[in-house]
């Protein structure tokens, strides 16, 4: 399903706008929860429970992967991006979801990135220009930059972990084996996910604005 915006739609006018047009034909525009963008909602929400590391373990039924996901886009101090592929310079098809939880403000914050056609590398760009972002002052909308940005990666997505440190230069000073890799991270919580009947450590990786 490919559900066009047009232009007088809110989600083109709502601030903060920070990486609409940021990368090969993408744009990120904040999340707005509205009545009339329903079905916007639904098509994010039926896409990303398809994603096997999308915030929930993929074994639950649907509904409850639905539930989970939503409550994340509502979470306090959090902020929600819709990534979208754009036509012409208009939004024509919902390619991914860009989150900030936790957020503390001139400090830190979780970053989460899904992205429903399953081409990470084509959104390297992309994910650079929001941590470019985060780590900067924007008065304009009231945001002060990070001094750092965390990710929490499960083990069995390995290969996230590893673009993760390549491209986004996520990383700390512990070493970790996996998958035939060794990744650099800042700390693990052993066990902390469900995969397939199986427990997960879960990966903690960090970058320092200082870094940028």
């Amino acid at each position: 399903m490919t559900t066009k915006i047009e232009p007088s739609s809110p989600t083109t006018n709502e601030s903060p706008t920070p990486l609409a047009g940021s990368a090969r034909n993408l744009a990120a525009i904040p999340l707005v929860l509205s009545p009339e963008r329903e079905h916007v909602l639904a098509e994010l929400l039926d896409k990303a429970i398809k994603v096997e590391t999308a915030f929930t373990n993929l074994q639950q039924l649907p509904e409850t992967r639905r539930r989970a996901i939503a409550s994340v886009l509502t979470k306090i101090n959090s902020l929600t991006w819709e990534v979208w592929r754009l036509d012409a310079g208009l939004p024509v098809d919902l390619v991914g979801m860009l989150t900030l939880q936790d957020i503390v403000p001139e400090d830190d914050a979780t970053a989460h990135y899904i992205f429903f056609d399953r081409d990470l590398s084509g959104k390297t760009t992309l994910l650079n220009n929001m941590i470019d972002w985060v780590f900067s002052d924007h008065d304009d909308v009231g945001w002060k930059a990070l001094r750092r940005l965390t990710v929490e990666i499960p083990a069995h997505a390995h290969a996230l972990a590893t673009h993760a440190q390549k491209k986004l230069k996520f990383g700390g000073q512990f070493e970790y084996r996996i998958g035939g890799r060794t990744l650099h991270l800042e700390g693990v919580k052993r066990n902390a996910r469900m995969w397939k009947g199986q427990p997960q450590d879960l990966l903690l990786m960090g970058r320092l604005a200082d870094e940028w």
